[in-house]
């Protein structure tokens, strides 16, 4: 669980990312040059888990500008909660000023083995949210606890946002929405422009 949750965070935070061969599927040992990869390891589910979330996470990364081409501008980078240290959750969201097109992606961070539901989180604007990665799948090997594919935002504000969802946080994962225009019946996603949001209002989690 804690692998599930770190590989995400280092997915979604700015930089570019670097990974050991053998790392993509929970390999015990450390990478040896005179040693081939422990690829039976790959017999056990736990591990393919761990290599299919790999894979998830290399496509999104790919399919969303968001979250890399605009590693070195702070318009690419905004707090949502990072105040709650009671709870061990924290959140941002990653957005592209050269991709206006493209939606931001907000992702938030459980870094606890507690559920927390109804999770106030702050959203940038009202319509709905579409889940487009849960560390705590089961295919990944995770518990599957969160069944919320879509959220509708309310317009009440929260967290320096005009907007919240309210969501079922798995224990020790990460999970990642994306704004959803309804008016398209291909899948696309809607457009926002965002201002980078003041980080200094207090959190509003659930109780």
């Amino acid at each position: 669980a804690n692998y599930r949750l770190f590989r995400p965070y280092m997915t979604a935070h700015p930089g570019k990312k670097l990974l050991f061969m053998g790392s993509e599927f929970g390999q015990w040992q450390e990478w040896r040059e005179q040693h081939s990869l422990d690829w039976h390891l790959l017999e056990q589910p736990e591990h393919r888990g761990l290599l299919d979330l790999n894979r998830e996470l290399n496509r999104l990364y790919l399919e969303n500008p968001v979250l890399h081409a605009s590693d070195t501008d702070p318009a690419g980078f905004g707090w949502i909660d990072l105040h709650n240290g009671d709870q061990s959750i924290f959140a941002f969201l990653r957005r592209s000023p050269r991709h206006p097109e493209r939606p931001p992606l907000l992702c938030v961070f459980n870094c606890t083995p507690v559920p927390r539901d109804a999770y106030w989180l702050g959203a940038p604007e009202v319509g709905t949210y579409r889940k487009v990665f849960d560390s705590d799948a089961g295919r990944f090997g995770g518990s599957g606890y969160n069944r919320q594919d879509f959220l509708v935002a309310q317009t009440a504000p929260s967290q320096g946002y005009p907007c919240h969802v309210r969501l079922d946080l798995p224990p020790l994962a990460r999970s990642r929405r994306q704004a959803q225009n309804s008016s398209y019946d291909d899948g696309r996603l809607a457009s926002t422009r965002l201002p980078i949001r003041s980080s200094s209002s207090r959190k509003r989690g659930s109780q």
